[in-house]
């Protein structure tokens, strides 16, 4: 039995950063696709709304301002998304007042497209294809692999 010394060089450092070059890619398109729709859902309104605060104070409201401060940010040192708007009232909109009824309009678009973001991640990270393909996405499920591509443009 011959001791042949033999060099491995490790690859650790190569993979962890593909991999998260993967997840970085994957929340990018996920955040993209989240603003869209959820500026899509929320409601307009055609007159400026005047809502009053605790403190008294009276808020106006421009129609599409909260549309336009939707936005999406990755965090990659804790490897998440984060999708709000900028706009100071918006907490307001989403979980309501004692005077404003709630209009969730972060909380409904993440729930009702969560096949979808499922699909989007499935394409980069190929653990969750496998379970796409595993509760019925893909493959003879809902959705079948050729539309992948067409959904997320």
């Amino acid at each position: 039995m011959s001791n042949d010394n033999k060099n491995y060089k490790s690859n650790i450092k190569n993979v962890k950063n593909a991999l998260t070059a993967c997840e970085m890619a994957a929340f990018k398109e996920i955040g993209k696709y989240l603003r869209t729709e959820v500026r899509k859902n929320i409601t307009n309104s055609v007159v400026t709304r005047t809502y009053k605060k605790k403190d008294g104070t009276l808020v106006k409201i421009r129609p599409g301002r909260l549309k336009r401060s939707i936005g999406f940010g990755i965090m990659r040192k804790f490897k998440y998304l984060q999708i709000g708007s900028k706009a100071f009232y918006a907490p307001m909109i989403e979980l309501g007042t004692q005077n404003i009824s709630p209009d969730s309009f972060l909380e409904k678009t993440v729930k009702g497209n969560i096949d979808h973001i499922r699909l989007i991640a499935g394409k980069h990270i190929k653990e969750i294809e496998k379970e796409n393909i595993d509760i019925g996405l893909l493959g003879g499920g809902l959705i079948d692999s050729d539309t992948i591509q067409e959904i997320s443009e």
